[in-house]
């Protein structure tokens, strides 16, 4: 019977220590006089070291680094020390501290100068090479809070590691991209990001490539395979040999490409006409739309699933399902309440009709459906979920009453 539910940089040393004599102690008493001692080596910090502000951020940007230290811990440092600068309260300046600061002819400067003089030292001509060849440096940049807000440099990033990165077929740096714009709610842009990286045609092109190469090496291995039976076993003719390793590889090959190929996500399918070929080319992509529309609808709309999520519903809203021929899809806001919002929603369903996707059906919705057509047959009502955050209220108000209750019974 269904049920309907309401929903450090250098390693350490080991330095043993010596007698008073200069000996070494011997075998026989080593746990008892060896005392080890580990050498730990400071963090590196020339462009994040007190004090720190914008003039010395400044003037150390502006001075040639020691030779010592290497780029690339110079760099993740001055990316540290800028985000510290950035991550400071913003408070009211005195009259005092303006006219002390001119005095002194200190230079002072908001969030957005300290992240325009950042971007500038990146990739000034002798740190760009290293900043965008480097995965780490990036994945630094983009992360460390309070993170960079500049579309245009976060794409741009994201193009050249991966147009660097095109050998390997790596994306790691593109989700690093695409968590920080989802954390910005920053939907119209996401697409734009997919289109312009794992949508583009040099992507795609690399993972045609790919597949191209592994069917050549099929093809040449099981040919070269049946020429080496067929001599040595001369009873059956090559036809014979090769029909039967084609047959036997070709099909675990299939079965390894369909058990690496994701073709159904938890609110995003391909449509049942996509070929497998185009399935595997673009399976990156259908990776990044199920992530935006899933972190859509967690964060911005009303469902079965997020129905008790306080950051969604700050008032009950009973207008929440909207069925076409019995399927659910997005719930469409009504007019005047949201149109921006209710905008996002058709150019959702824009992009996905593009990129030749469809909108699974929750189970949830659907056994709501269900429930709601049959009114109620053959289902049973079980338990409700309890809201979290009516336990601590509830918790709360017991607290409240207990000490009145004890007195009551006191009394009596």
């Amino acid at each position: 019977m269904p049920v309907l539910r309401h929903c450090c940089s250098s390693p350490c040393v080991l330095r043993p220590t010596i007698g008073l004599t200069g000996a070494m102690p011997s075998n026989a008493s080593a746990n008892a006089a060896f005392h080890l001692s580990y050498c730990h080596t400071r963090l590196v910090s020339y462009y994040s070291r007190a004090p720190l502000n914008y003039e010395t951020l400044l003037n150390r940007i502006n001075t040639r680094p020691p030779a010592s230290i290497s780029p690339h811990t110079l760099l993740v440092d001055c990316i540290r020390a800028s985000r510290t600068l950035q991550r400071k309260p913003k408070t009211h300046a005195s009259s005092t501290s303006v006219l002390t600061s001119e005095m002194l002819g200190l230079k002072t400067a908001g969030g957005a100068q300290i992240e325009h003089t950042l971007w500038k030292f990146l990739t000034s001509p002798a740190n760009r090479l290293l900043f965008t060849s480097s995965d780490s440096l990036i994945k630094e940049y983009v992360t460390c809070r309070p993170q960079p807000s500049n579309f245009q440099h976060l794409v741009g990033l994201c193009e050249t590691s991966m147009g660097q990165a095109s050998s390997r077929n790596d994306t790691s740096v593109f989700h690093t991209v695409l968590g920080t714009l989802l954390d910005q709610k920053n939907y119209y842009n996401l697409f734009v990001l997919v289109d312009r990286t794992v949508g583009s045609k040099r992507f795609q092109e690399v993972r045609r490539n790919q597949l191209v190469t592994s069917l050549a090496a099929l093809v040449l291995t099981t040919t070269g395979l049946s020429a080496i039976e067929a001599c040595l076993l001369p009873l059956f003719p090559f036809w014979a040999w090769a029909l039967v390793n084609y047959g036997l590889w070709g099909t675990v090959y299939y079965g390894l490409l369909r058990s690496n190929l994701t073709t159904h996500l938890s609110r995003i399918r391909w449509r049942s006409y996509n070929s497998l070929w185009y399935k595997f080319v673009h399976q990156e992509e259908l990776v990044a739309v199920n992530r935006i529309i899933t972190h859509y609808e967690e964060h911005n709309e009303v469902n079965v699933r997020n129905f008790h999520h306080s950051e969604v519903r700050k008032e009950s809203n009973m207008n929440m399902f909207d069925h076409n021929e019995y399927i659910l899809e997005m719930p469409s806001l009504d007019d005047g309440k949201d149109p921006e919002m209710d905008q996002l929603q058709v150019y959702f369903k824009v992009q996905l009709h593009k990129k030749k996707m469809v909108l699974n059906e929750l189970d949830e919705e659907l056994r709501f459906l269900e429930f709601w057509l049959t009114h109620g047959e053959n289902f049973a009502w079980v338990e409700p979920d309890q809201d979290p955050g009516e336990i601590v209220k509830l918790k709360i108000a017991n607290r409240r009453i207990e000490p009145a209750s004890r007195r009551i019974g006191r009394s009596n």
